[in-house]
């Protein structure tokens, strides 16, 4: 019965090491981390598990983005590979045989557009009706931008006419410059 018993405690004791040593494969090296809107966002599970993570986990290691909504994961993976997502909260999941470790992922954008081509002086005709300044001018950005113009020009009187155009994109990043109406 002592055998039976010391048997048994060490087969206990054996699968209880095994059992721990198989736990915590997965330790992140970051939990949170911030995107810039329009960068990828990496779903490769060494850029955010501890350096020393065994080759085998990091290959058998599944990436997936789940969407945040009112503070809660979302039932179901977006299909995503990291390049398309908008402006938001969403959760990288990495799963590994039954473990799982969340990164929350933040997508923002603080970027504001650049202008393209821009030129300090533009040279109307006098006389000219019609003319819509914004139409003048371009920028580029990853989100929406919308080009306004402040100015106060008469276009029946030769002059130079300074002006401030402003280009804004849907998230309130903004770039202005100084132009001048001739």
């Amino acid at each position: 019965m002592k055998k039976l018993m010391k048997g048994l405690l060490s087969m206990a004791l054996m699968l209880s090491v095994v059992a721990c040593s198989s736990a915590d494969n997965l330790q992140l090296e970051v939990t949170e981390i911030t995107v810039e809107y329009g960068d990828p966002l990496s779903l490769d599970p060494k850029d955010y598990l501890i350096e020393d993570t065994s080759e085998d986990i990091l290959n058998d290691t599944k990436a997936e983005v789940f969407v945040v909504e009112d503070d809660q994961k979302a039932d179901e993976p977006l299909e995503t590979d990291g390049t398309d997502l908008e402006v938001g909260n969403y959760i990288l999941s990495l799963a590994y045989n039954d473990e799982t470790e969340d990164v929350n992922v933040t997508v923002e954008d603080t970027t504001a557009p650049e202008f393209v081509d821009f030129t300090d002086e533009i040279s109307i005709e006098q006389g000219t009706e019609g003319v819509t300044l914004e139409n003048l001018f371009k920028a580029e950005d990853a989100s929406n931008v919308e080009i306004t113009v402040t100015a106060d020009v008469d276009y029946n009187t030769v002059g130079t006419y300074p002006i401030k155009v402003i280009a804004k994109d849907e998230y309130d990043n903004a770039t202005e410059k100084d132009c001048n109406i001739v």
